[in-house]
């Protein structure tokens, strides 16, 4: 090879470095995704989004709003559309506003 293709290689090389460590690797691997949250306490039920890391599993997250590790995230009733937090330790067996059977 001659200098000129060797050049132009490592100049190729080192952009795409920069590009990669600068920008670029929010493109290929986000930073985190928007999760819809619900407060699992009864005197809170706070309902937020928050982003969170790719293939996050270590629920329950902090509320901002009274502070708790109590947040899960955010599901709507099938029947009724009421909001309520799905604990997958815990899970309801009943939407607390209607009644109806929740899936599991």
């Amino acid at each position: 090879m001659n200098n000129k293709v060797i050049a132009i290689v490592v100049l190729f090389v080192l952009a795409v470095g920069i590009w990669l460590w600068r920008s670029g690797k929010e493109m290929i691997m986000p930073a985190g995704v928007d999760y819809a949250l619900k407060c699992s306490r009864a005197e809170c039920g706070n309902e937020f989004t928050t982003k969170l890391p790719v293939g996050f599993k270590k629920f329950p997250v902090k509320c901002p709003k009274c502070g708790e590790s109590s947040a899960f995230i955010l599901t709507r009733c099938p029947a009724c559309n009421a909001p309520y937090a799905l604990d997958l330790k815990h899970p309801l067996d009943k939407c607390p506003k209607c009644g109806a059977g929740l899936p599991h």
